[in-house]
């Protein structure tokens, strides 16, 4: 968190802008470096303003908006569809406007540096160049400290503002008339720390935040001040709308609305960055502003069938707004763009957006005209029954001087992570159509080009802490005179799987099957990140590559590997394959754990079961006999580490404990080490299936090599982890030879699902662990099951992560420690069913169905809640009242539960465990 944001003003809100009445208006909000737009519903709509200077003050005159950017000392005016109309008031060395009002004719400004307030004529300033600076416009300076906060316009004229008595510390709220040579008025002073910010005026009662404490107290004429809320969490800015309080609460990063009758609350907005201060658009505003024009196409009430939807601005040729629901719920009302879908081609040496002007053909079309130098340009999309077509046509002589045309989708990774799946890509980083355009939890479009054999993506992206972003870029090809580009976009649905007999949990999962396949952008080096090439399996679109988790894109790819017609997955599975396999290892044989670096001992043998994984799925046993000696290398890496030959392999890490290290596995805050159970029992998933791809190779001394690996391993396996205590698998014995248990399911259900129990043994463990369950009092099980049903202490966790609790109490339900982290559950269901537990894995599984089929936030998501890469704030980790504790929102293996479904039938035994028979 910024310390500016604490030694200066931020937002401010009109009067005139907060009582608006009668239709929905939409509500405007700071964020970070943009200002995004929302619904009065608190759908996300767009962004409305991007890439600008520290912006803080915000206001809406008489339908334009105009934003403060303290970092450019300008004010800018923008319409309401949020193009910008330039700066009404210039940069200025010493003016930082922080805070904005509007009432009668004028804007207020309050500025930290300038140490005031000021008023100004905007229309006097566009005309008067030389007076767009405070000291030339009606002000009133020295307030009590170097700056002052928000200012928000009074029913008396002028304004109410807020700052803070820098000799006292004490807060203050003002008014001054506006008149110049008039001083301000002291109303009401706060204790030490409170940290004024937000004003709101509702007749004559008058509403402040108080940042610090947290609370929003009230005033009136008589001057007794009120805690009217209490518990909120860094209160910011206020604005009252029909009836209701607002206040967006910047730690939270929520604005919640709360009736000033009974003070009773409702979360509208859920915002991707921490909101500051919001203004209302009025709804006159909404759809058309000093001429603007836009409209909708799509089938906005189509009950029980694929939902596509698009606005169209018919002023500047872009779409605002895209968004689907191929299940044919409510869900697309989700605007997936982080901004307009723009159609660009170079002109010269300069890559320029097109512009150009629509004309609507009926409710479902918009044909735009788009001019570049001497040819003309025809854009027309067509969105009818869940689907949408766009056509590129030109004409004129300029035409052949012209470059391929660009169709770019810029993605809002925070609303959905939504990218490409599936598809060929070229060896420079293109995609091929067809392809999947995913939204997680939507559905799929499926994109092709009817036509036209080469028609490219560019697949970007950006995990910057601000502004991150994902961009598909298609490149049509260059256009011809009267022959015409296509771009079909088409509602599909996963057809339900060949041996599965229950058509009800298949609907319940496949909105989120694909949730899995995610398709990493190309990304460069940022601070705290290393590049990323695209293309490949990553935690989401704009995360890392992990290599130790690629088992379950195998099995994913296996019980799934054609996704549509001429669309497969197998291709992804072997493109991340072949990333670590000739690039991600180290001269010993260590692959890397996160793509170009780290290292957990798990990373080697998930990677041979990747391998195994395309094999299997697409018989391509040539490419295994391409690759096997860079395949038994990585092997042998893992037989080495079996430093006291007893068939196990020991990790370089001790696993002692208070040694807090980086765990040896992808549940890599748990400091685990030396022999691993989970990293053994991968190990052994990975021999078997080794022996099973050189057999069929046609190499029996190969085979017979790694199936005697694996049977070693299998002998000494159950001694070397069980624990007669409690009556299960434990976790890691450390090379001090302490067995570390972490009373979890999870070395018991990895080993009986891949063979290293019997049922029968397994089932008697898992038994144990299930009553233990029911006594601790988890009763969430539609977020799966908890990690540990015990806290982990600080001595076993690595440093940092583990609370200050000597026995780990004070973190336990959280995260690692004991919090349900969605796919550790997918060993227990396979496991249970494996066992024959069928009554109990149906319970949980059931329960988890319903929460997909529901969802549960904003952006429709039940087990993601769009990237927030924010610690405690994402949704792949739950505590055990079901609060998120996660920090990706988005992350890949949350849904291989799902893949339970095929465990209930046989069909993940006969595909993905076979070579363990």
């Amino acid at each position: 968190m910024s310390t500016y944001f604490f030694k200066h003003p931020s937002l401010v809100i009109s009067l005139a802008a907060c009582m608006v009445s009668g239709a929905s208006a939409d509500i405007l909000v700071v964020e970070g470096t943009e200002v995004r737009r929302y619904s009065d519903s608190g759908t996300f709509l767009s962004t409305f303003a991007h890439g600008l200077a520290t912006p803080l003050g915000i206001t809406e005159a008489d339908g334009y908006i105009f934003i403060g950017q303290s970092g450019s000392g300008e004010i800018h005016k923008y319409d309401a569809a949020g193009k910008d109309l330039g700066a009404v008031l210039a940069g200025h060395p010493e003016w930082q406007p922080a805070g904005l009002a509007w009432n009668g004719g004028r804007i207020y400004a309050a500025s930290a540096p300038y140490k005031g307030l000021a008023s100004y004529a905007p229309d006097r300033l566009e005309e008067d160049g030389d007076s767009n600076t405070p000291e030339a416009q009606e002000g009133v300076g020295e307030l009590p400290d170097g700056g002052c906060g928000l200012c928000s316009a009074g029913k008396r004229g002028g304004v109410y503002f807020t700052t803070t008595d820098e000799a006292t510390g004490k807060g203050v709220l003002g008014y001054w008339s506006g008149l110049k040579g008039v001083p301000a008025e002291t109303l009401q002073t706060f204790p030490e720390g409170s940290h004024p910010r937000g004003v709101a005026v509702d007749g004559d009662t008058i509403y402040v935040a108080l940042m610090g404490p947290g609370n929003v107290v009230k005033t009136g004429p008589a001057g007794k001040v009120e805690n009217w809320l209490t518990g909120l969490v860094m209160p910011v800015g206020l604005g009252i709308k029909e009836g209701r309080l607002y206040v967006s609460q910047f730690s939270n990063r929520t604005v919640e609305a709360f009736r000033l009758s009974d003070k009773s609350a409702q979360t509208i907005i859920t915002a991707r960055s921490n909101p500051q201060y919001f203004a209302f658009v009025p709804p006159e505003a909404t759809d058309a502003i000093k001429g603007g024009r836009s409209v909708w196409l799509g089938d906005q009430d189509r009950k029980d069938a694929p939902i596509a939807r698009v606005r169209a601005d018919l002023n500047s040729a872009r779409l605002p707004v895209l968004s689907w629901d191929t299940e044919g719920g409510d869900r697309a009302k989700l605007n997936l763009l982080l901004a307009p879908v723009t159609l660009s081609t170079r002109i010269g040496a300069k890559e320029t957006v097109l512009s150009g002007t629509g004309e609507p053909q009926g409710k479902n079309e918009v044909v735009f005209q788009l001019a570049a130098t001497d040819a003309k340009i025809t854009w027309t999309v067509t969105v009818k029954d869940g689907a949408i077509r766009m056509a590129f046509s030109g004409s004129g002589k300029g035409l052949k001087e012209l470059g391929s045309l660009q169709l770019t989708f810029p993605f809002d990774p925070r609303a959905a992570a939504t990218g490409p799946v599936g598809g060929e890509w070229t060896a420079d980083g293109k995609l091929r159509l067809p392809t999947l355009l995913y939204a997680p939890d939507l559905g799929a479009m499926r994109v092709t080009s009817p036509g036209q054999p080469e028609v490219l993506c560019r697949w970007e992206g950006s995990r910057g802490r601000v502004g991150c972003w994902a961009t598909l870029t298609i490149e049509i090809p260059p256009l011809q005179e009267n022959v015409g580009t296509t771009l079909l976009f088409e509602s599909y649905h996963l057809p339900q799987p060949q041996g599965m007999a229950d058509a009800n949990r298949w609907k319940a999962a496949r909105r989120g099957w694909m949730n899995l396949l995610q398709t990493s952008t190309k990304r460069p080096a940022e601070a705290h990140y290393l590049p990323c090439p695209a293309g490949v399996w990553a935690n989401n679109i704009i995360s890392d590559p992990v290599s130790a988790t690629l088992f379950w894109l195998a099995d994913h790819v296996l019980l799934m590997p054609d996704l549509a017609p001429d669309i497969s997955a197998k291709s992804l599975l072997r493109r991340t394959v072949e990333l670590y396999m000739n690039g991600g290892v180290s001269p010993e044989g260590v692959v890397h754990y996160v793509w170009c670096d780290g290292y957990t001992m798990d990373a080697n043998p998930a990677l041979l079961i990747g391998a195994w994984g395309y094999v299997e799925a697409s018989g391509d046993t040539e490419w295994f006999k391409k690759n096997a000696e860079r395949l038994e290398f990585i092997s042998q890496y893992m037989e080495k580490r079996d430093v006291d030959g007893d068939g196990l392999i020991e990790s370089p890490a001790s696993g002692n404990r208070n040694t807090c290290a980086f765990g040896d596995s992808a549940f890599d805050c748990i400091s685990s080490g030396h022999k691993n159970a989970y990293v053994n029992a991968l190990a052994y998933r990975a021999w078997r299936g080794m022996a099973q791809m050189e057999k069929r190779a046609g190499r029996s001394a190969k085979a017979r090599h790694f199936n005697a690996l694996a049977d070693r391993l299998k002998k000494g396996y159950r001694a070397a982890f069980y624990n007669p205590k409690t009556g299960w698998l434990g976790w890691w014995r450390s090379a001090d030879g302490e067995l570390h248990d972490l009373w979890s399911d999870m070395p018991t259900s990895v080993a009986v699902s891949y063979g290293l129990l019997t049922p029968n043994d397994g089932g008697r463990m898992l038994d144990r662990h299930w009553a233990e369950l029911e006594k601790s009092g988890f009763k969430m099980l539609e977020v799966g099951l908890p990690l540990n049903l015990r806290p982990i202490p600080p001595s076993l966790m690595l440093q940092g992560y583990g609370g200050k609790m000597e026995d780990g109490s004070d973190t336990f339900h959280k995260y690692l420690n004991g919090g349900a982290c969605v796919s550790n559950t997918s060993f227990w269901l396979l496991a249970n069913y494996i066992a024959g537990r069928r009554d109990r894995a149906d319970r949980v599984l059931n329960a988890m169905l319903e929460r997909q089929l529901q969802g549960v936030f904003p952006n429709g998501g039940a087990f993601q809640n769009g990237i927030i890469d924010r610690a405690g704030a994402g949704a792949e980790f739950f505590d055990w009242e079901g609060n998120t504790t996660g920090y990706e929102g988005h992350l890949v293996y949350s849904w291989a539960w799902m893949q339970a479904l095929f465990a209930r039938d046989g069909i993940y035994q006969a595909k993905a465990l076979q070579p363990l028979k």
